[in-house]
């Protein structure tokens, strides 16, 4: 085979007629390439008259007649390193594959990739995945550098993409296996996401008022009990809830004839005629000239804000395994633990609240979007977007705050398919583990690289053939003798094909693999703040001095005077609501597993 070796400007392209010559002699070259990185050419050159100037800012043409007159560029690359001598005169020139649109080509592999779902901004710092490695982290790809045309491509990490020859003359006593080189048949995987979970609503808390009442509220204090009531912007509940619309309206309630359920006066009665004084507490009774104490019966409205801010940290963990046939007793476990990134970008920002004092620049989070405060107010149960300004939407994985988790979303989902993948991708040596390597001619292989499919038959057992894909080859020229070879490896799959899954799974990742997630304990806590309700949030009413007991205190002996100061101070109805704190400081823990399929093979088999 004869080589030319040309030296040439960048911008040039190879023209057989033009670079078919040779600006230093060859002694000795190796071409070589090993899966995932560029080709390489170390070459060996005299030492006289040799000039490393003339390699700067230029590439290398080596190419070869190829048969009938035919000359084609087996590589062309750019000088890596300095030259040095290896003899008193000897120079070696080490050059790596040129690939001129290196950078276009990485843009257009990852447009490609994300249009495919590849990648997860929440396992990277990247958040846009602009590196390709991580993008190809959970995909059986490979990154592919073509030596023959300067492309940056992507290969199957168990098929080639392109048939290479067949019947290849393979040198005497040279084809043997590859020793198993040690790999992971398990992968354990830990996926955390902290968040914090943020919701409000509005529930109306009157009704289990009046359920302590024993059904509807009424006291003998009167006008006393409507001023101890909760007025609309007050807060209670320690503080945690808003009151957005209150009112207690007295009423008249229905007649039960004898049964009296609804008495509207006290079952004492006093013969003198109360003082004009007392008459807003005291009927008269013309016709049998008697007084007794009024009750007041009323109807209720106490609608108040309620708000979550809850830490939350869920966990997934789950084994990948490969399957059976492919265990080895040198293989090992593989650990991953991965904390998804910006879930909650602004951690340190809170979300509005009602009944809080805000002064200007404070930055606040409302329904997914932040807000910094245009001037100072105390704000209302209603968002007023006239004192904010809004600074943009909150880049934020979960959706919705006030989703029960983020791992039983879409997004969530997403996340551990992509986990599931990724610990997949640790497995594939293993997969491909039966390995052969063979000498054969140059001349039929010349143009094979690291996406080729070869079948090989071992010459001493014609029976046996091996179909797999190129992961490296090395071209051996000596330029004095005469003598060359090509060194060629090849990697078969050796998984099964997959057999029909007899438990149906929930999911399936991107790769193929199947996965539900197991029953797992409830954490105590609120894992769905919208479907809190009243008698949720309300933990107890207490009533002090009702009806019954200021009944008995009317029926003693003491004064009328001392009987209506004491329905209107000490003895005066009293209400005492218990509210749910929603608000933890402590962070609400939830492990989840998942059934996952032992990997055997996916869509590439």
């Amino acid at each position: 085979m004869k080589l030319y070796y040309a030296i040439a400007s960048i911008d040039q392209k190879f023209e057989p007629t033009l670079h078919a010559r040779e600006d230093e002699k060859i002694l000795r070259l190796r071409l070589f390439q090993n899966e995932g990185e560029k080709a390489v050419l170390r070459c060996q050159v005299p030492a006289q008259n040799f000039a490393a100037e003339l390699y700067v800012s230029k590439k290398v043409f080596l190419s070869a007649d190829v048969g009938d007159g035919v000359v084609k560029v087996l590589f062309t690359g750019i000088l890596s390193g300095a030259p040095k001598k290896v003899f008193d005169d000897v120079m070696e020139v080490t050059l790596v594959s040129y690939h001129p649109d290196q950078s276009s080509d990485e843009l257009t592999l990852l447009t490609q990739l994300r249009k495919s779902n590849a990648g997860d901004s929440l396992f990277d710092a990247c958040r846009k995945s602009d590196d390709l490695s991580k993008a190809l982290a959970s995909r059986t790809e490979v990154l592919h550098w073509n030596r023959l045309t300067g492309c940056l491509e992507l290969s199957d990490f168990f098929r080639g993409s392109i048939a290479g020859p067949t019947q290849l003359p393979i040198h005497a006593g040279t084809l043997k296996a590859v020793s198993h080189q040690p790999c992971y048949t398990q992968v354990d995987v830990e996926v955390r996401a902290a968040w914090t979970q943020q919701a409000s609503g509005v529930v109306d808390i009157a009704p289990s008022i009046a359920h302590a009442f024993g059904g509807t509220i009424n006291s003998f204090s009167g006008e006393g009990l409507q001023k101890i009531w909760a007025r609309e912007g007050s807060l209670i509940g320690g503080g945690a809830y808003y009151v957005c619309k209150s009112h207690l309206t007295q009423i008249t309630p229905p007649k039960t004839g004898g049964l009296d359920i609804y008495p509207c006066r006290s079952a004492y009665r006093v013969t003198e005629k109360p003082s004009v004084k007392y008459s807003d507490f005291i009927l008269w009774d013309d016709a049998q000239q008697k007084s007794a104490f009024k009750r007041f019966w009323y109807k209720g409205h106490l609608s108040v804000l309620w708000t979550l801010c809850q830490p939350r940290r869920e966990t997934v963990t789950f084994s990948l395994k490969a399957s059976p046939e492919n265990d080895r007793n040198d293989a090992s476990t593989k650990k991953l633990v991965f904390n998804l990134k910006s879930l909650n970008p602004y951690e340190g920002v809170a979300s509005w609240r009602p009944g809080t004092l805000y002064q200007p620049k404070v930055k606040v989070l409302h329904e997914n979007m932040m807000y910094q405060c245009t001037e100072a107010h105390i704000s209302g149960g209603v968002f007023d977007a006239d004192v904010w300004r809004r600074k943009g939407l909150e880049k934020n994985a979960i959706a919705d705050p006030s989703q029960p988790g983020f791992f039983s979303t879409p997004r969530g989902i997403h996340a551990v398919s992509h986990a599931i993948d990724r610990a997949r991708r640790y497995l594939l040596p293993q997969m491909r583990s039966r390995k052969i390597v063979f000498e054969t001619e140059i001349a039929p292989v010349w143009n094979i690289t690291c996406d080729h499919q070869l079948s090989v038959v071992d010459p001493l057992r014609p029976n046996d053939q091996l179909t797999g894909k190129v992961i490296s080859y090395a071209f051996q020229i000596d330029g004095q003798t005469g003598q060359h070879s090509a060194c060629i490896e090849v990697a078969k799959r050796t998984s099964k094909p997959p057999v029909e899954q007899a438990l149906k799974h929930d999911h399936r990742s991107p790769g193929g693999i199947g996965f539900s997630f197991k029953g797992h304990e409830t954490p105590k806590g609120i894992l769905d703040p919208h479907s809190l309700t009243r008698q949720e949030i309300v933990e107890w009413v207490e009533i002090n001095n009702k009806p019954e007991e200021q009944e008995r205190f009317l029926q003693g002996p003491e004064t009328v005077a001392s009987k209506v100061a004491y329905v209107r101070g000490a003895g005066g109805t009293g209400i005492h609501i218990h509210l749910k704190k929603l608000t933890s400081g402590g962070i609400l823990e939830h492990a989840m597993a998942l059934d996952i399929a032992p990997l055997t093979d996916d869509k590439h088999s």
